[in-house]
């Protein structure tokens, strides 16, 4: 294969070879023929030596060819991360006969004191490749790569795990994690071996709860004759330990011994945390390959987990987006979340299957709930279409990975996972059901349950094509409107021919709130607000409101941000949580019943008349746990995005676990009604 250059660039190769003894197009004829032809196709990296660097300041230099142009933005930050110093780099264009271009980089580098450029050189060059295609994330942890020589799929082990840490709650910074494991290499290794002793499907022969032991050999056999069976539970009687359990009692030793020998104290707490998470994962898809990671845990046996604990936890990780799924039984039920809490989403969903776990009593034995975050959104306001095709994807990473460590039901007999070593008993109901974000995924759901072949067929997941669909019929708003119709009717209210002011915790995209917003024409809807934004319009016209509204329902992942301005009455407008000060108009003043010559407020001094205006009705929708304290006014932390533990909404009843409520009267000072838990 040739290659032809423009003048120009015949110019720049021979001066830069003048001057540096570089042989681009040397090299380019060596390797060009190993370029893929894919403008997609992973770069083609290379580590080489020139005479006399053991006079010169580089330790080595890469060759990096791209079938697309990068800039050093985008390279710089991924070899910093391998713990490697950038001195220059020299840029070439080169161009194919078939016409075909492609772009060589030739970057000096000085490496860390000890490593070998080239023996590392297939390290370096698999992780680069991996970040530059996106099946992995480029941090602090990539230093592992090259000064320890951890590839980057287990270091990738490493990475979940500090991540799923980070959401239990833990204190230590992400970065303090990455820089443990890096000072402690022996505890970092022991770790992994722990893991693989467990997981290795391929190390060690099956062990009790392996998908290949269906049938264990006879009692009465000798060992000899069980061996030759087939039946490998034991190596040589069932009064010994197999293989694998040995492997891992001696890794399990090898950990114990190097955390002893760490002379930092915070440093050995968070490596026994990270200890506990690898002894409580029961299952993972580590071995299967994929761009994502699953582990299913057993929380009972994690200390840094928050109470209440489920009976089982998936966890999932990848670059594109993180999830969880708590099971608080075998049999449990609940939807998954399309959260936008990146930092603590897991407390978010935690508080959600309280409530889903008191609701399902009466309905299946328990609660289950998960939330999925997905990290790499574009700008909804540049591109809505490719926003929500990015969160459909992020979601079938998540399935997926719950479907990876699941087992099957096959005319009637279980099937284990593939290549998945399982550490705890059968396992095959698993479901799950729209949620906020999720309302229109159920076909997406129940097509990947079709591609896996999982027994449950298209009641995987409730709704869809050949089911219903929750926000769309409504179902729990209905009910809690009869309640409000029934009250008002106490109060001698006609809500279907009057008028109504109505203040509310929530937004259009909610199931409750954004129904019952449209369950009269008459709703006059004053004040509310959502972890996200406040929405003011203090002397709306019901009719011109109910129509946007309803179309904010309508609209994907909606927010107030959403709600035409000129629809507001005078002296309204939406605002952001974060801001720092909110104009006060003198029509807000009066609907909210502020002191008079209030000109402006905080958002947390808003929320505060914003939950007990003097209004007809109140609404509250969100996650509100059980509580026996009094009411308190302040119905939002100013920090947290759900209800701060403890909290009981206004006008609900103590002791009640509603995600919503609603109370009426005429001078928002009335009796008290629940509005029930939605699916």
């Amino acid at each position: 294969m040739g290659c032809r250059l423009s003048g120009q660039l015949q110019g720049r190769l021979r001066g830069g070879r003048r001057r540096s003894g570089h042989r681009p197009v040397r090299e380019f004829r060596a390797h060009g023929r190993d370029l893929p032809d894919g403008d997609t196709a992973d770069p083609l990296l290379t580590v080489y030596r020139r005479q006399g660097t053991a006079v010169l300041a580089e330790d080595a230099r890469i060759r990096l060819y791209l079938t697309r142009p990068q800039s050093l933005s985008q390279i710089l930050p991924l070899f910093h991360n391998l713990g490697l110093r950038v001195l220059d780099q020299r840029p070439f264009d080169v161009q194919r006969a078939d016409g075909r271009s492609f772009f060589l980089y030739d970057l000096g580098l000085v490496y860390p004191r000890g490593v070998d450029p080239v023996r590392t050189g297939e390290l370096l060059a698999a992780s680069f490749c991996a970040a530059m295609r996106g099946d992995a994330e480029s941090d602090a942890f990539d230093a592992l790569v090259i000064r320890e020589g951890i590839d980057w799929r287990r270091t990738a082990i490493l990475r979940a795990y500090a991540k799923y840490l980070r959401q239990l709650g833990s204190t230590n910074s992400y970065g303090f994690i990455a820089d443990t494991l890096r000072e402690n290499v022996r505890a970092t290794r022991a770790l992994l071996s722990l893991f693989e002793a467990k997981f290795d499907p391929d190390r060690f022969d099956p062990d009790l709860f392996d998908p290949e032991l269906r049938a264990p050999a006879p009692a009465d056999k000798t060992p000899a004759e069980q061996m030759a069976a087939g039946s490998d539970l034991f190596e040589t009687d069932r009064g010994k330990y197999s293989s694998r359990t040995q492997a891992t009692n001696a890794a399990r030793k090898e950990l114990a011994e190097a955390i002893d020998a760490v002379p930092v104290l915070d440093a050995d707490r968070l490596l026994r945390s990270l200890a506990s998470l690898v002894e409580a994962t029961l299952r993972t898809n580590f071995y299967l390959n994929k761009p994502y990671l699953s582990f299913k845990l057993n929380p009972s046996s994690i200390p840094a987990a928050p109470a209440p604990r489920p009976q089982f936890e998936i966890w999932v990780y990848s670059p594109r987006v993180e999830g969880v799924h708590l099971r608080f039984g075998a049999i449990a039920r609940g939807g998954l979340r399309w959260s936008d809490r990146r930092e603590d989403f897991r407390t978010e969903v935690l508080g959600l299957v309280k409530a889903q776990t008191v609701k399902n009593a009466v309905i299946v034995p328990t609660g289950a709930k998960g939330g999925f975050y997905p990290k790499q959104l574009p700008d909804p306001a540049e591109d809505r279409a490719d926003w929500l095709a990015e969160g459909q994807e992020s979601y079938r990473i998540f399935v997926r990975g719950l479907l990876d460590i699941t087992d099957n039901l096959v005319a009637e007999r279980v099937v284990p996972p593939a290549r998945v070593v399982r550490h705890d008993g059968d396992d095959y109901y698993l479901v799950v059901a729209a949620d906020k974000g999720t309302a229109t995924f159920s076909d997406i759901a129940n097509d990947l349950a079709s591609e896996y072949g999982f027994w449950l067929g298209d009641a995987f997941a409730s709704g869809g094509s050949v089911g219903y669909d929750h926000k769309q019929m409504g179902i729990t708003a209905r009910g809690a409107w009869e309640s409000v119709r029934h009250h008002f009717s106490e109060l001698l209210i006609d809500s279907r021919a009057e008028d109504f002011t109505v203040v509310g915790i929530g937004d259009m995209s909610g199931d409750v709130f954004g129904n019952g917003m449209l369950l009269s024409n008459h709703i006059k809807l004053v004040a509310a607000f959502d972890h996200r934004h406040i929405f003011l319009d203090p002397t709306p016209d019901p009719a011109i409101s109910f129509a946007e509204r309803k179309r904010l329902i309508k609209l994907p992942r909606s927010s107030w941000a959403d709600y035409n301005p000129a629809k507001l009455s005078p002296g309204g407008g939406v605002f952001s949580r974060a801001d720092k000060s909110i104009g006060i108009t003198e029509p807000v003043r009066l609907a909210l019943g502020l002191a008079e010559g209030t000109t402006a407020m905080s958002p947390p001094e808003l929320l505060r008349p914003s939950s007990r205006p003097p209004s007809t009705c109140s609404t509250t929708v969100g996650s509100a746990p059980t509580s026996r304290l009094p009411p308190r006014r302040m119905p939002m932390s100013e920090t947290s995005q759900t209800m701060p533990s403890g909290w009981t909404p206004p006008n609900c009843v103590p002791g009640s676990s509603p995600r919503a409520a609603i109370s009426a009267s005429p001078n928002a000072a009335g009796s008290r009604l629940r509005w029930p838990e939605s699916a």
